[in-house]
């Protein structure tokens, strides 16, 4: 059983991603609203001390991780909300360049 294999089967966790929109106010200015981008089932774990460091090994860049199916409409800045706790995604990646899941970095909010 390949590694892509065993990670869709823990594809257990219901979880909403919403990207900031920028929207033209009655004043002329730019606000930014959530709007919703998609519902997706994914695997979710937090991070261990050293993964979520950057490579200065200083900086805290993700708290936890979540695996979603490749093809997912998820970009940097966008918000993954699983549970009630909204999360920050800053990194989203095809881990093995094979097309099988995505790897998405996520920041917690006391973290952001």
């Amino acid at each position: 059983m390949s590694l892509a294999t065993s990670i869709a089967r823990q594809f257990n966790v219901e979880a909403t991603i919403e990207r900031m929109i920028g929207r033209e106010t009655d004043m002329a200015e730019t606000e930014e609203t959530p709007v919703q981008v998609a519902t997706v089932r994914g695997a979710f774990r937090e991070l261990g001390a050293n993964e979520g460091l950057s490579a200065d090994r200083l900086t805290k860049i993700a708290t936890h991780r979540f695996y979603c199916p490749v093809g997912t409409d998820v970009a940097r800045g966008d918000r993954l909300t699983i549970a009630g706790v909204v999360y920050l995604v800053t990194n989203p990646v095809d881990p093995m360049l094979r097309g099988e899941f995505l790897q998405v970095d996520v920041k917690e909010p006391s973290h952001v």
